[in-house]
Parts: structure tokens; C-alpha cells; sequence
């Protein structure tokens, strides 16, 4: 069992050892979270995830995301947005185990003497599968591709981040003749998935909203 203080010490060591790495890519560094920004108004993000056990020991998970901007301030600006904590969310994300195919992905600290070690391993994995992940989402066009892709392994996106996104970035590529469609089609299957009643009676607002915002009409019937 660890030494009263010894697992925020641990804590304390990882950051500063990934600091060294990640900020000279870079990112900076707000709590448990590395950002950085590209071009395009996208902002690159890796979290990392320490999780104590019972004073024994940390687990370290990496999660990636791609925020757009264009995007993410459209959505975060709809009065119903049924989702209290989307600002500052990003489009996309990740986790490194699933990005890899290996399902759940975790290093443990249970000493002092793991730090480096895993230091290294996880800002390895963070400069080849996290930048890989960053490089598949330089436009919107490469974010559409992944939105309406229907396997949604890696990323994972659930139903309701689609049902807005794809609209927004739809009409911020000019591709209003589309808007009606994916509006009847996201909105339909909200409808049909029990997971997100809130999202379900929320879109119809969406609807809305998007059509005044962009001054184009949506037939949604």
C-alpha cells in the first residue's frame, strides 16, 4: 500500500516527465488534459486519465480527441442543447486501446521506480497512434468521412454528436441540398434509440435553430 502522499507524488513525477515531452510538440498543459492547436481552427487534445486504486497503485488510460471549431461553436450555441456540459467538447475522440484494436489499454504505477518507464510508453504511443489519429483530421471533409461512416470503430461517436455534427458541417460546406436528409434521418433514429430520450425530443429545436442560423429552409418531414 502506498505512503500517505505518495500516489499525488506519482502523479506529480508523470506530468512532469510528459510535460517535457508533449511541449516540445507543442502542447500545453491545463490539469489532466494536453492541448494544442492546428490549423484550420482545430485543437488537439490528449487526456490523461489517472485513476487510483484503493492506495495501492495508479492506472494510466490516454484518451485522444479533435475539437473543430467551426463546428463545435455552432452546437454549443443552440439554446436547447440537451447536453449542460458541451462547451469546450470536442467532435472526436478516442481511446488509445480501442484506436489500437486492443480494447481497454492501461499502464500501472505502483512505484515510484514505473514512472519513466511508463512516461515513456505512454508519450510513445501518444507521438505515433495519438499524432496518426490527429493527421486523419485536417478538414471538415475528413471529419464528414469519419461522421458518416457507419462503423464507427474507433472513434466510437454515439448517435446523438452525429445528429448535430454532420448537419453543421454539411452546411458549412456548402452542401445545403443535404440538410433535409440528414435531418429526417438523424432525427428518426434518435427517435428509434432509447439511450437518448433527451436528445430524441430536443432535435426538433435543432431543426430549427440550424435553419435560421444558416438562413437555409429544412424540411424535416
Amino acid at each position: 500500500m502506498a505512503k500517505p502522499g505518495e500516489l499525488t507524488a506519482w502523479r506529480k513525477g508523470l506530468f512532469a516527465c510528459l510535460d517535457e515531452r508533449l511541449t516540445s510538440h507543442g502542447f500545453r498543459r491545463t490539469g489532466a488534459t494536453y492541448y494544442r492547436s492546428a490549423p484550420g481552427a482545430i485543437v488537439h487534445s490528449v487526456y490523461i486519465n489517472n485513476i487510483p486504486h484503493h492506495m495501492r497503485d495508479i492506472d494510466v488510460v490516454v484518451h485522444f480527441a479533435v475539437r473543430y471549431e467551426a463546428v463545435q461553436s455552432v452546437i454549443e450555441e443552440w439554446p436547447q442543447n440537451p447536453d449542460e456540459r458541451s462547451s469546450r467538447r470536442a467532435t472526436v475522440g478516442v481511446e488509445y486501446g480501442n484506436l489500437i484494436g486492443a480494447g481497454n489499454w492501461r499502464w500501472t504505477i505502483a512505484k515510484c521506480e514505473d514512472i519513466p518507464a511508463v512516461c515513456k510508453e505512454v508519450a510513445d504511443s501518444i507521438e505515433k497512434a495519438g499524432f496518426r489519429f490527429f493527421a486523419g483530421f485536417s478538414t471538415l471533409e475528413d471529419l464528414m468521412e469519419v461522421l458518416t461512416t457507419e462503423d464507427q470503430r474507433p472513434t466510437y461517436c454515439l448517435d446523438p454528436t452525429r445528429a448535430t455534427a454532420i448537419p453543421v458541417v454539411a452546411a458549412l460546406l456548402g452542401k445545403t441540398d443535404k440538410l433535409g436528409d440528414y435531418c429526417r434521418y438523424w432525427g428518426g433514429r434518435l427517435q428509434q434509440n432509447p439511450n437518448f430520450p433527451f436528445h430524441a425530443r430536443a432535435y426538433p429545436s435543432f431543426v430549427e435553430y440550424l435553419s435560421h442560423r444558416f438562413g437555409i429552409p429544412i424540411q424535416r418531414d
